[in-house]
């Protein structure tokens, strides 16, 4: 099969007053669904949508493969904005998402502080917290946090952050992001410590769903699952390879019959557990 296109691109020229990304959330979209508001798309067919599968509130934007015509190719979206001149430089650039890569299909973010009047970038990101392959994928929300370096004491009027694929290989591969932000670091994410932590549990009491946030220190195989009193397993939530980091798995407690229970989260043989309560 012929490949028209090799990368996929979604770019963010924003401003930054007080670490404030416009659109973080991917909440507001555009006609069609296709591209979050203020963004343009462009290409010759869409793979930058809404998705309903987001980390927090409702939508979140779904970066993927598609087919066109004889090959497989896709689009870019950008979105731009100035600076102020009291912004004060980010430390920090997270973002959450879920990653499902095939074959040699990789994932890559960039973010930069630039001066549009020039060609001199004044800040980079290290290359070894922005790449992702398949080694990466995971079907929970894993956050990804890594430092803005800045690489000269230039003033800046733009900063860019880029989503893209340097390859696009496989239309079963796609990444899901959501919830960017600016900030301090977030201990646990990319700051590994020797033990696996299971944070928090909420709500708990629980109803029809809840979340547990986690993070583990290397690569595991991590099982989730959820235990009655007795020892009886009564769901799995979670069973696959993840690499190090900090993650969020939702629990659906509405089958589930009122009553004290315990997570288990299991990584390498190392087992964390914590009460949690259902109340329909």
């Amino acid at each position: 099969m012929k490949v028209l296109f090799t990368s996929l691109f979604a770019f963010i020229i924003f401003s930054a007053t007080a670490q404030q990304i416009p659109n973080a959330g991917f909440e507001s979209w555009g006609t069609g669904n296709f591209s979050p508001s203020g963004w343009v798309a462009a290409g010759f067919f869409p793979t930058i949508v809404k998705s309903t599968d987001a980390h927090s509130g409702n939508y979140a934007m779904k970066l993927h493969v598609a087919t066109y015509f004889t090959g497989i190719g896709a689009d870019r979206v950008s979105y731009a904005f100035s600076v102020p001149s009291s912004t004060i430089q980010p430390k920090y650039y997270t973002y959450w998402a879920k990653i499902h890569l095939s074959g040699s299909d990789k994932f890559v973010t960039d973010a930069y502080m630039a001066n549009t009047g020039s060609t001199l970038n004044v800040c980079y990101l290290d290359y070894g917290h922005s790449y992702l392959d398949a080694t990466n994928n995971t079907s929970v929300w894993k956050q990804l946090s890594f430092p803005m370096i800045s690489s000269g004491p230039g003033a800046y009027d733009s900063i860019t952050l880029a989503f893209y694929m340097p390859t696009a290989l496989d239309t079963s591969s796609y990444v899901i992001v959501d919830d960017l932000a600016f900030g301090q670091y977030a201990a646990g994410i990319d700051n590994v410590t020797d033990e696996t932590v299971m944070e928090t549990i909420y709500p708990n009491p629980a109803n029809e769903l809840t979340t547990m946030v986690y993070s583990i220190n290397t690569v595991s195989e991590v099982q989730i699952s959820v235990y009655d009193l007795l020892g009886n397993k009564i769901s799995t939530v979670v069973n696959e390879k993840q690499s190090s980091g900090k993650y969020k798995a939702e629990i659906n407690t509405k089958e589930i019959p009122n009553g004290v229970y315990v997570v288990n989260l299991n990584t390498n043989g190392q087992s964390n557990t914590r009460k949690l309560i259902i109340q329909h």
